[in-house]
């Protein structure tokens, strides 16, 4: 019988425990979480007095395990003391680890949706759960890619690792007297920008999606990360617009949005470099354009030099 203990903590107490977290990211952040979701409930998994691992579980209006939107890598993060392990004992304390979470989980929720961050690449524990029960659901492991710029630095040019054709796109927007930097757009802006652009690629949007844009502009507001706006100044409106959320050295590109007067002007070019130069200035080291999982939007996004990062999705529904 497993001596991992796997307990509902506050969020207050979780904040901590992130902030010690080599795999903490921004959505986890529990002051940005709490934010971004309809409700979280904060789980840690002790050995004695030790905490090893902290999970949040998110839950919708129905109270059914969900991820918010725009969120990305919500799931586990380790404590220093629960993940560096000596190596013959990694794979054994993983298992105890996260199967104390599935069993608290399945009773609990009958299930669990989770993004890994990147970096926690190991998933036996999830593929091996119900390994010999053909009768029972198994686990569903999605592999995923994101797009990231790491090696951020006072120096660091990034232009220097675009493609050709992303450069000459920057100097030609630079060049375009009528583009204005500014760094405000209302929530309200952003959405409409949002569904023109999802619309234009076929895909219909939620009108949900409304609150899921003001969660995210108010922390922004709040000092969470930062808008790059860039405004077409002779016809007076909104050209381009970029959302970062930071927390940890990494600024996560959550929206990257180009009117669609504006799509072979190189201004989409240019704000992502200026968004990039501001993540620079306030100090952090990984640019994280936050998915890059179809041909198109993989391709483009590497275009910016970025290098690909593998992370995972879980899934696990035992009510099938």
């Amino acid at each position: 019988m497993s001596d991992i203990l796997v307990t509902e903590i506050p969020s207050i107490d979780a904040h901590p425990i992130w902030e010690n977290s080599l795999h903490g990211t921004v959505f986890t952040k529990p002051s940005v979480l709490e934010k971004l979701a309809s409700e979280v409930r904060w789980f840690i998994a002790k050995k004695g007095n030790e905490i090893l691992c902290c999970w949040p579980i998110c839950l919708d209006l129905n109270k059914q395990p969900d991820l918010p939107g725009f969120s990305y890598f919500v799931g586990p993060f380790w404590t220093k003391l629960g993940y560096e392990t000596p190596k013959h004992r990694i794979l054994s304390r993983r298992l105890e680890v996260y199967e104390s979470f599935i069993l608290k989980f399945e009773e609990e929720f009958g299930g669990f949706f989770c993004s890994l961050p990147v970096g926690l690449t190991d998933v036996r524990a999830f593929d091996w759960w119900n390994y010999h029960s053909d009768n029972k659901p198994r686990i569903k492991i999605s592999p995923r890619y994101t797009a990231q710029i790491s090696y951020l630095g006072e120096s660091f040019e990034p232009e220097k690792f675009f493609r050709g054709v992303r450069r000459r796109e920057l100097r030609k927007a630079e060049k375009d007297s009528k583009f204005e930097l500014c760094d405000y757009a209302s929530p309200e802006m952003i959405f409409d920008l949002y569904a023109s652009t999802m619309e234009r690629q076929g895909v219909s949007v939620n009108k949900g999606l409304v609150e899921d844009v003001k969660r995210l502009h108010n922390l922004v507001s709040d000092g969470e990360g930062f808008l790059t706006v860039i405004k077409d100044k002779l016809a007076d409106q909104i050209a381009f617009v970029a959302l970062i959320l930071r927390a940890k050295g990494v600024s996560n590109l959550v929206l990257s949005l180009t009117k669609e007067d504006y799509r072979t002007s190189g201004v989409s070019v240019y704000g992502i470099h200026n968004s990039i130069i501001n993540s620079m200035r306030l100090g952090d080291f990984v640019f994280d354009f936050n998915g890059a999982n179809s041909p198109k939007r993989g391709d483009d996004k590497h275009s910016y030099g970025a290098e690909e990062k593998l992370y995972f999705d879980i899934k696990y529904e035992t009510n099938l």
